[in-house]
């Protein structure tokens, strides 16, 4: 009886100590997501406007003006253009230069180090950079392709609907390919070297070694940061507000801007918030099959 009552202490005690010690995560998760979010799936429920304190029930209506309003699907399409764009690019860039940056060895930290400032630099101050950059009469891009003889006139690179967009994407793999091959390096060196010799024994040549060693080994990374990639880059506020403001005429308007807009702009404070949450359901799908294919590999031990 002794025996047992002090393992059923013990097991209390631990009980208690691992509630102790998962507390404050759960208290950060609870008021830094879960809490926000409610508040924001309420507010979307009602007429709550900027400056005004009173707020009304109404159901679903923001939900159906957006549904019913042409600036939410122009909004939507771009967002997606947006986002399998600079993912899509980021793959062809990051893979190769993945592979380049395995065979620098001793150079290898320094070369990631310096791949990654684009990531870490702050993105208004990169933003505000670009912004200078594709200026049509005092950027450097159209300075440098005018020196060089290749253009006349200065390109208006924010200003022209298909070139704005063409822009925005280009900002955002230069931020993001880089990220995309330190992440797919890391994946690399994880990759057992004996696959490799036993391709090469069989006769693989360095094509058929990437295709049926290296890609399937990367298959469970690569999906993963394509699917957190493609949703941050869709929902990216910073850059595409600070270039073009969603202009030229909702060219390169994308749900956050178009969000902050209505809620500040407008002051329809539950309109801007139920714009964003009416996509959420979309993207559930995808997470959902995601995360069921990831699970699956690596129960079976793959990468």
């Amino acid at each position: 009886m002794k025996r047992g009552s002090k393992t059923r202490a013990k097991g209390s005690r631990f009980g208690w100590e691992s509630v102790l010690f998962t507390l404050p995560a759960v208290l950060v998760v609870f008021f830094v997501i879960a809490f926000p979010l409610g508040q924001a799936i309420w507010l979307s429920f009602t007429d709550k406007s900027v400056g005004n304190p009173t707020v009304n029930f109404i159901g679903i209506q923001n939900y159906n003006y957006w549904l019913h309003s042409p600036a939410f699907w122009q909004a939507l399409k771009n967002s997606v253009v947006l986002g399998l764009a600079t993912v899509v690019i980021s793959l062809f860039l990051g893979l190769p230069f993945a592979i380049a940056l395995e065979r620098l060895k001793k150079l290898k930290s320094i070369a990631a180090g310096i791949a990654l400032i684009p990531w870490i630099t702050p993105t208004v101050v990169s933003s505000l950079v670009w912004y200078w950059m594709l200026n049509p009469f005092s950027g450097l891009i159209n300075w440098t392709l005018k020196t060089m003889g290749l253009i006349h006139t200065p390109i208006n690179w924010l200003g022209t609907p298909t070139l704005a967009m063409v822009s925005i994407i280009v900002v955002s793999t230069w931020r993001r390919a880089p990220y995309f091959g330190v992440v797919f390096n890391a994946g690399l060196s994880e990759i057992p070297i004996e696959l490799y010799e036993a391709a090469r024994i069989d006769g693989a040549n360095a094509w058929q070694q990437f295709r049926y060693v290296t890609l399937p080994a990367l298959q469970g990374l690569i999906f993963l940061v394509s699917i957190l990639g493609f949703i941050e880059t869709a929902y990216s506020f910073t850059f595409v507000y600070v270039l073009t403001r969603g202009g030229p005429a909702g060219a390169t308007q994308i749900i956050p801007v178009q969000a902050f807009v209505t809620a500040f702009n407008s002051g329809q404070l539950a309109k801007g918030i139920a714009m964003p949450l009416l996509t959420i359901p979309l993207f559930i799908p995808v997470m959902l099959i995601g995360t069921r294919r990831l699970i699956a590999r690596w129960t079976v031990g793959s990468i």
